[in-house]
């Protein structure tokens, strides 16, 4: 496999992201074990990518995340800390991990019964067709959730995750 097996951005996503902090753009990986981080060291550098979350990954063991289609995960600061966070839509809804200062993650927790895959958490059955993503639409500086759905844009203000203070 080249480039260490990051074949295809559905099975194997990649985004830029600061999740330290430090005012640099991050890789961050969405690969089989979980989530990689290379940080970013200045000068168009990264340090080698270390696993930071063993959650939101295409195997079993760290979710079954198996397609960004299927399965959307992005990155955004949903709290405040200047620290981009990992939110993924699932087949119950949405999830979230708070960023770490070290680049790294906590625990995933269900966050949202919306946006997931299922009847139940509204039907986004694909990324395709009903795109979500996270960014800030209400000017508070936290990120919201904006969902492209059947009948229109959906938001889910970041003020109410159960994340943000």
């Amino acid at each position: 496999m080249a480039a260490g097996g990051w074949s295809s951005q559905d099975a194997a996503p990649r985004l830029l992201a600061d999740v330290n902090g430090d005012g640099k753009e991050d890789v961050v990986g969405f690969g089989g074990a979980g989530v990689y981080v290379a940080l970013a060291t200045g000068g168009g550098n990264f340090a080698a990518p270390t696993l930071a979350s063993t959650l939101f990954g295409s195997d079993a063991a760290a979710g079954g995340w198996s397609s960004q289609n299927l399965f959307p995960r992005d990155v955004a600061d949903i709290n405040g800390d200047n620290r981009d966070d990992i939110i993924g839509f699932g087949s119950a809804g949405t999830f979230v991990a708070l960023g770490n200062a070290d680049g790294t993650f906590g625990p995933a927790q269900f966050d949202l019964m919306s946006f997931g895959t299922s009847a139940q958490a509204g039907g986004w059955t694909s990324d395709s067709l009903y795109h979500r993503l996270a960014a800030d639409v209400t000017g508070d500086g936290l990120a919201d959730i904006i969902g492209f759905g059947g009948a229109g844009v959906y938001l889910a203000p970041a003020n109410d995750f159960a994340f943000v203070p």
